[in-house]
């Protein structure tokens, strides 16, 4: 099998409006939206070992919370749960398998961050998923670093369909690697 990127658009803007939302339909509404991922994500992550519960840990997020648990994996699901509720999947036929070591030295592949002003903080991952975002504003200096790397051209070229697509929708990139 292999471990790969799932890509996906989103307005990162739209992610902080839901970090301490003061509307209690509209968090009943992502939860609702989000329970069959959150029952995968416990399933996958026990409470029974030690974890948090998802929709507590969703919860706390819509509060304006973060837990500094050792939960910081499930934290990073639990974001991409919403994220494919409120974002776009990109598609990811090159990315998959895939090694990620040349990301890791691209500053505008920015790890664990999902807010530029650093407002969210989440509990950085141990292992996996490794998570990385590209903000619009850095779009034009990841195509050059993409087009620089050691990536396979078809690899590039599906890249810069995620870009040219997220930039007609005015979103940002965020990449789960597992």
């Amino acid at each position: 099998m292999g471990y790969g990127i799932m890509p996906y658009r989103i307005d990162l803007g739209y992610i902080k409006t839901c970090y301490g939302v003061n509307d209690d339909d509209v968090k009943k509404e992502l939860i609702q939206k989000t329970s069959y991922e959150l029952e995968r994500i416990d399933d996958n992550l026990e409470v029974e070992d030690g974890w948090e519960k998802a929709v507590d840990i969703l919860t706390e997020f819509l509060d304006g919370k973060a837990s500094e648990a050792y939960n910081g994996a499930k934290h990073w699901y639990i974001l991409e749960s919403l994220i494919k509720i409120l974002g776009f999947t990109c598609n990811n036929s090159y990315w998959y398998p895939i090694g990620i070591d040349p990301l890791f030295n691209l500053n505008e592949f920015k790890m664990y961050t999902i807010d530029s002003e650093n407002k969210i903080s989440l509990p950085a991952s141990d292992d996996f998923p490794v998570v990385f975002t590209v903000e619009r504003n850095n779009f034009n200096t990841a195509l050059h670093s993409i087009r620089n790397s050691d990536f396979e051209e078809d690899q590039i070229l599906q890249f810069i369909s995620w870009i040219d697509l997220a930039k007609e929708k005015n979103q940002d990139l965020v990449l789960f690697y597992y």
